[in-house]
């Protein structure tokens, strides 16, 4: 069961970008592990990162945001971690870190860009268009099987529940689906992302 940790502040006075940067910091991974939910709420995907660290990387933030909250739920289905983190953090729980054992993340990641440029022979704004519309649906996809999309580098990214990935690349009808899967986010998305073919340039 992968860990999810929510972070939410309260009043933050920057934008998100900034706001992103400073905890990226904070969390001090050596990959993208955090990532812009909605407004001033930040999804980090903490595994491997003991309970001492999430209390320091609280703290800190508590300096800068007093009203700020940071709540890590460990469960089989990543959307429903991020729920039941975001429930209590919305709820008035200022700090919370679920004991229970972490197992791996189980990351697919789908570099579209190189698939359209594999598979259209055709304008820019076409390429955009379809682009457009096969991250929708792989994003749509991710969320019906329980788990999160992001977005990055030249493709989408999805931590999953580790009974579906099979089934999710069977149903994604794309054939360059690369699955990473660690305890560590940033080791399953590095996996992940290095092994997966790059568009021509």
């Amino acid at each position: 069961m992968p860990r999810v940790t929510i972070i939410r502040l309260e009043e933050a006075r920057e934008s998100a970008v900034e706001s992103l940067k400073y905890l990226a910091s904070l969390a001090g991974d050596p990959c993208p592990s955090v990532f812009n939910a909605w407004g001033s709420s930040y999804v980090w995907f903490s595994g491997g990162r003991p309970r001492e660290h999430h209390e320091l990387v609280y703290e800190s933030i508590k300096s800068r945001y007093p009203r700020a909250s940071l709540v890590s739920v460990v469960g089989p289905r990543p959307l429903t971690a991020q729920l039941l983190a975001w429930v209590k953090a919305s709820s008035g729980t200022d700090f919370y870190f679920d004991e229970s054992p972490v197992d791996e993340y189980n990351l697919v990641y789908l570099p579209v860009s190189a698939f359209v440029e594999r598979v259209v022979n055709s304008s820019p704004f076409e390429k955009r268009y379809l682009l457009d519309v096969i991250a929708l649906n792989l994003k749509s996809l991710i969320v019906q099987f329980g788990g999160i999309y992001l977005e990055i580098e030249e493709g989408i990214a999805g931590v999953l529940p580790r009974d579906v990935v099979e089934y999710f690349k069977e149903l994604s009808g794309l054939s360059n689906v690369v699955v990473g899967s660690n305890v560590d986010f940033c080791r399953a998305l590095e996996e992940a992302v290095r092994s997966s073919p790059r568009p021509p340039v």
